[in-house]
């Protein structure tokens, strides 16, 4: 469980959940969805990334590591959107979203650790497919190198992201491998069990359906796992196990918000060949997962 000690005293001092997020930031979205799962009422505090919140002196001492989700819980703080929603999940009344079964118990953990581990891919692919059409300002490009440590790796991401290059091609076609394996392993999953989790919703799928969300939001011809995301369509629409005080009708906004700028961007004549160039590789990458699912001689095919 990451809680970490905050020099803050006005944070120390509150009472009941807050959440510090952004609405694009797929880690966040993981929490906002269990929170709502757990019927768990919170106080939103929205941090702008666009305009650098996370790096002001408050934000700061509230997570040294200038990035969301963090979550406060009668003052004590936490962070790590996958520890974050464990924590969750043990803290609060509500519908198990692990279930006492050791089995399940391990294969959760395991897929929440190769969704923490996909992070720099979805970072990465985020960037190159969505950011990049968006110009950024010579200024924020400044202020957010000046506030990384030389050397850090977040320093060297953004340096080689605002770079006139870029990032090679080498590159983008690496992390679309890996994003296209993860969802090759999330499929094979899906064969035999309705949900991540095993026979019912848990933090597997919680931790996981950004990621999904998110890849659509790029284009990814999510044909590749056609179970998957009809059932958590399904769950989104459906009916309700609890009152709509605790679940409300908007549940699915969390992983539906993105700003108009990137839509509204994305289909100028100066960017259309960066999506040209997105779309090539993410065909190919589902061309090659669809191969290799026909090709395996062990895969059922689902009605």
């Amino acid at each position: 469980m990451a809680e970490i000690e905050t020099t803050r005293a006005d944070i120390r001092a509150l009472t009941g959940v807050h959440l510090y997020h952004n609405y694009m930031s797929n880690c966040s979205q993981r929490v906002s969805l269990a929170l709502r799962e757990k019927g768990v009422d919170y106080v939103s505090h929205h941090i702008d990334l666009q305009r650098q919140e996370n790096l002001t002196d408050a934000f700061v001492a509230l997570n040294p590591n200038k990035v969301v989700p963090v979550l406060v819980h009668d003052g004590r703080t936490y962070v790590e959107s996958n520890d974050i929603i464990d924590y969750i999940d043990k803290a609060f009344a509500g519908p198990k979203l692990i279930p006492d079964d050791p089995q399940i118990v391990a294969l959760t953990e395991a897929l929440l650790s190769a969704s923490a581990a996909l992070q720099d891919t979805i970072k990465f692919l985020t960037y190159e497919f969505l950011m990049k059409p968006i110009s950024l300002k010579s200024a924020r490009k400044n202020n957010a190198l000046e506030a990384e440590e030389v050397g850090s790796d977040r320093h060297r991401f953004l340096t080689e992201f605002l770079a006139p290059g870029g990032f090679t091609n080498d590159r983008i076609t690496a992390e679309v491998a890996a994003l296209s394996a993860a969802f090759d392993m999330l499929e094979h999953r899906l064969t035999d069990t309705p949900w991540l989790s095993g026979a019912t919703y848990g933090l597997a799928d919680i931790s996981w359906f950004p990621n999904l969300r998110r890849a659509k939001m790029m284009r990814y011809p999510l044909n590749v796992i056609p179970h998957w995301p009809h059932g958590l369509r399904g769950r989104a629409r459906g009916p309700r196990s609890k009152p709509r005080s605790c679940r409300p009708n908007n549940w699915p906004r969390a992983c539906s918000w993105q700003p108009t700028a990137v839509t509204a961007r994305c289909g100028e004549p100066r960017s259309r060949h960066i999506w040209v160039r997105r779309d090539s590789f993410l065909q190919g990458a589902a061309s090659n997962s669809q191969a290799k699912a026909a090709s395996s001689p062990n895969r059922r095919v689902r009605a």
